[in-house]
């Protein structure tokens, strides 16, 4: 599994730079009020550090959590503001399934890639959404559960 540079840009599909893009305002903050909690498996909370403004943000992705690894579908590609901060602070948190996390090594590949990777992790519904919506990369770290 070689990671794509961090200096090469994935975009975002045409169908998510076209529609997805407007739609993120409305459906944010309704996705953070569910993503997290212990039963919601198909959206985590991810806490990182802004790289130039030092503020903490915290937002939803498709995170999953399997074994020692978390794997986040990069919906809007590699320039997405949340993956670039925790790609230079070299991780971040993350709450999955009601459960804390620290998240540390990330890198980015491409979905062809790390297919069995991503048959392990996901369910075929949402493999379905992947290619439904062109998703060509992934972030992946190393998760470490936070015992409170």
């Amino acid at each position: 599994m070689d990671a794509i540079p961090t200096n090469e840009a994935v975009p975002a599909s045409v169908l998510v730079r076209s529609t997805m893009r407007y739609m993120v305002k409305l459906l944010n903050p309704l996705i953070r009020m569910a993503a997290g909690r212990r039963f919601v498996s198909m959206a985590g909370l991810v806490t990182h550090t802004g790289r130039r403004s030092g503020r903490r943000y915290t937002t939803p992705v498709g995170a999953h959590v399997s074994g020692s690894h978390c794997l986040v579908p990069l919906t809007f590609g590699t320039g997405s503001d949340w993956s670039k901060n925790v790609r230079a602070a070299g991780g971040g948190h993350l709450r999955w399934q009601g459960r804390d996390y620290d998240l540390s090594n990330p890198r980015v590949y491409l979905a062809a890639d790390i297919q069995s990777l991503i048959k392990q992790t996901y369910r075929v519904p949402e493999r379905l959404g992947f290619k439904m919506l062109g998703i060509k990369s992934f972030l992946y770290l190393h998760a470490t559960a936070v015992s409170h």
